[in-house]
């Protein structure tokens, strides 16, 4: 029951505010465009129009579904549904200025007004949203640190492309993963010193080590969604070199089948992803195996390596 009474205070509390904003926004663009002073007769027009174009602009939100945007989790795609409810009433006052008749002279208000009202009421109504939504980020990830004591894992993200901006986003948004972006690599020089979803990107690839220890990274991911077998392999030989030792990769272009970059489908880097090339089940070629190697001394070069340890590991299970 308290939920119920909670979720309808909200809702109207929602509306509330989006009152106060339309209000606001007709008075501060009749203020704007005389410098402060109002003459007499469009304070009567403001007196006259406010409350209809307050029930107007409710009734267009309501009809274009705006009060069910949650505002803790508003996007562009938000944005756009709050510029769908605000167009209609902003073209009845557009009409109203050029078609009103004589009689109806009250109706006519100033293009410059109406055009600043339009943009007040877009910044006013999506600009406290998307407080809204800063707010309950920062209070979640300030909460999320004190449970973790302080102990926030510190992320480096390779590749600021789209995959990088996905997940940088979905971090952000997931703070009960503990995990903190502290910052991008990218190999391409224009992207240096740009910033995604808040987040820097320091330079390249090569600075892994440096940015490693000054940053304290603790975990990296790799969000080149095309890497190749041989830049996963010296990624992750740089980052281990850095002292990180848990590398994770999102998913190449195949397995993502234009679907969307997810937290749960980023995994650890594996020898499919450094070898690049399709796997071969031992099991299936044993006779093989075993008829080449068995009873044999063999020497692997660079075993000590990811791909020269699997492949000890795949002949001493091919061979015993």
């Amino acid at each position: 029951m308290n939920s119920i009474i909670s979720r309808v205070f909200s809702k109207v509390s929602q509306g509330l505010i989006d009152l106060i904003v339309f209000a606001l926004s007709l008075f501060a663009a009749y203020f704007i465009r005389f410098e402060g002073a109002i003459p007499g007769e469009f304070i009567r027009q403001i007196a006259v129009l406010l409350p209809y174009v307050i029930i107007a602009r409710s009734i267009s939100f309501r009809a274009f579904s705006v009060y069910k945007i949650v505002w803790r989790y508003i996007s562009i795609h938000d944005v756009r549904r709050i510029l769908k409810g605000i167009l209609p009433v902003t073209a009845l006052l557009i009409l109203a200025r050029y078609f009103a008749p004589q009689r109806l002279a009250m109706l006519r208000i100033p293009i410059s007004v109406i055009t600043l009202e339009f943009l007040l009421v877009l910044l006013g109504t999506s600009g406290i949203r998307m407080v809204r939504r800063i707010t309950m980020e920062m209070t979640q990830r300030e909460s999320l640190t004190r449970r973790r004591n302080g102990a926030v894992k510190r992320v480096l993200l390779i590749g600021a492309g789209d995959a990088g901006n996905m997940v940088a986003k979905e971090l952000s948004q997931r703070t009960d993963l503990g995990m903190q972006v502290e910052g991008f690599v990218d190999d391409d020089p224009k992207k240096f010193n740009a910033v995604i979803q808040g987040v820097r990107i320091f330079g390249s690839t090569a600075q892994i080590p440096e940015l490693a220890k000054r940053l304290k990274i603790e975990e990296a991911i790799i969000t080149i969604a095309n890497a190749s077998s041989r830049e996963i392999r010296r990624i992750v030989e740089l980052c281990e070199g850095a002292g990180v030792n848990k590398v994770k990769i999102v998913p190449g272009l195949f397995e993502m089948l234009d679907d969307r970059v997810k937290i749960t489908k980023i995994r650890e880097v594996n020898i499919d992803d450094l070898l690049g090339r399709n796997i071969v089940d031992i099991e299936t070629h044993h006779p093989d195996v075993e008829k080449h190697y068995r009873e044999k001394r063999i020497l692997v070069t660079g075993a000590g390596g990811s791909i020269g340890s699997e492949l000890c590991r795949q002949l001493c299970t091919g061979t015993k």
